[in-house]
């Protein structure tokens, strides 16, 4: 589990030091409009990417289903449906905020001074969207197959292509925040393209492809992204309440947001990988005391995780602010919200690992339902602000996110913990045991006789469909699989 978490842990964080790049080298290099400007525009990729985490979730899932039952065919053809759904996602969201990069930045509520360069920052980024939700669903299949180098080598390649784009373009050429956004764009073509190279030429890895989705492909994905997809959008548009509510700040205050909250974004994705790990390790473990094991070293990670970050992120604010603006007037607002990105950090890194032990059990109903009170509670709580608010005020309506989130998050993993619920076999999955021998016995059967499958898989590419058609009906349609489950046969619990 070290192993994989190692890579895992850069693997995340791609994105976030991208947007770190970017803010360093525009408050270096630009100015403090620019720097401003880069705010409203990053609300809106972020919530365009990040909405989409339902489709990187379900492609693991699904995935680590099909080769935990030996069906690689059926991988195959998941990640290829998967990859074909992301980009023509992504073309749509690329299209959209084209045409309308404009009425949305103003529904942001941004100062009108700004709106010019969010909008061209956004008419260039905008061109890599396909390429970054292919990029999502490529990670998530290797880490499906329990492979966190790969994608971490092509994440660390982006990065040193951004960081050397960013000082030419920004630094050399003086390009400001046009620069920034193509660097960010080439950025994230060469991620796409060396993931899919490294994943095609790779010995035993599932090959990316596209192929046109049937009606079992998609209810296959809709299963499982129908919770997610609830749970995602209401904690993408609880970040879009938190940034439009900053996005209406003044200039120096929105200014040290940016660099704040840049920084912090990074160090949030360092909680990431407990989310994948749970994913990864909480199914495969035995029902009994190796999957408690399990939990509570991720519990304990968690807290590990965020200590150490929210040190950091309090650290440089207070003490080395310039690192992240050259505008010493914006230095003293960064300082004055240090503490509470401390406390907001030491949340987040609790209730990620809760929440991904919830989805790692299938708890998806739940988590989708606290999460539609969160926002809720948190639109009620920033309505509540007095206007005009202060950047103070933002951060505190962070802390009752993140708050809010561990709350639901942590009671219900310790109900299912008291209740025995984690330690039963879910209704389908194999009981040999607490030792888990007879059913790696039987996985192993399956396995021998998904070998000539895999063999035929890294030959031919995508599967017939007909297969996948008989895999949705067999496993993921529930009632086939001898379980009124209809995630398939693992937990579903109502709250």
């Amino acid at each position: 589990m070290l192993s994989f978490l190692g890579p895992a842990l850069i693997i995340p964080l791609g994105e976030p030091l991208m947007n770190v790049v970017d803010t360093v080298c525009l408050g270096q290099w630009a100015g403090t409009a620019e720097l401003a400007a880069m705010g409203p525009a990053t609300i809106l990729f972020a919530f365009a990417q990040y909405v989409f985490q339902a489709l990187q979730i379900s492609t693991v899932t699904l995935i680590s289903e099909d080769l935990r039952l030996g069906q690689r065919l059926d991988a195959q053809r998941t990640l290829a449906c998967a990859l074909t759904l992301a980009v023509a996602a992504g073309t749509v969201v690329a299209l959209l905020l084209e045409l309308f990069a404009e009425p949305i930045i103003a529904a942001t509520g941004a100062n009108p001074a700004l709106s010019a360069a969010a909008c061209a920052y956004i008419r260039v980024r905008a061109v890599a969207q396909p390429a970054v939700l292919a990029t999502m669903v490529l990670q998530a299949a290797l880490l499906a197959q329990q492979d966190s180098a790969t994608p971490a080598v092509a994440t660390a390649l982006a990065v040193t292509v951004s960081l050397i784009g960013n000082i030419v373009a920004v630094g050399v050429l003086g390009m400001g925040i046009i620069g920034a956004a193509a660097t960010t764009v080439a950025t994230q073509l060469v991620a796409a393209g060396a993931l899919a190279w490294l994943a095609a030429t790779r010995e035993g890895r599932l090959r990316p492809a596209l192929t046109v989705p049937l009606r079992a492909d998609l209810l296959s994905f809709a299963r499982t992204m129908g919770p997610l997809a609830i749970t995602y959008i209401c904690k993408n548009t609880c970040y879009l309440v938190l940034q439009t509510a900053a996005a209406g700040l003044d200039t120096l205050r929105l200014a040290a947001h940016q660099a704040v909250f840049s920084y912090w974004n990074l160090l949030a994705f360092t909680t990431a990988p407990l989310e994948q790990i749970s994913l990864a390790f909480i199914p495969a473990a035995a029902p009994g005391w190796r999957r408690r094991e399990t939990i509570t070293f991720i519990l304990r990670l968690g807290a590990l995780v965020g200590v150490t970050a929210g040190l950091l992120a309090a650290a440089l604010p207070l003490g080395a602010p310039q690192l992240l603006t050259r505008d010493a007037a914006v230095w003293p607002h960064m300082a004055a919200v240090a503490p509470l990105a401390l406390g907001a950090m030491l949340l987040t890194a609790a209730d990620v690992a809760s929440t991904g032990a919830l989805l790692a059990v299938r708890d998806l109903r739940y988590v989708a339902q606290a999460f539609v009170v969160t926002l809720c509670g948190l639109a009620a709580f920033m309505g509540s602000q007095p206007s005009p608010r202060t950047l103070e005020n933002i951060w505190h309506g962070c802390i009752f996110f993140f708050g809010a989130r561990l709350v639901q998050s942590g009671s219900r993993l310790a109900w299912l913990w008291r209740q025995g619920r984690l330690d039963a076999a879910a209704p389908g999955e194999d009981s040999g045991g607490e030792g888990g021998e007879g059913g790696e016995e039987g996985e192993e059967g399956e396995g021998k006789g998904g070998d000539a499958a895999a063999a035929a898989a890294e030959g031919d590419g995508v599967p017939p469909a007909g297969d996948g058609d008989g895999r949705a009906r067999r496993r993921r349609g529930g009632a086939a699989a001898g379980s009124p489950d209809p995630s398939g046969g693992q937990l579903e619990l109502s709250p």
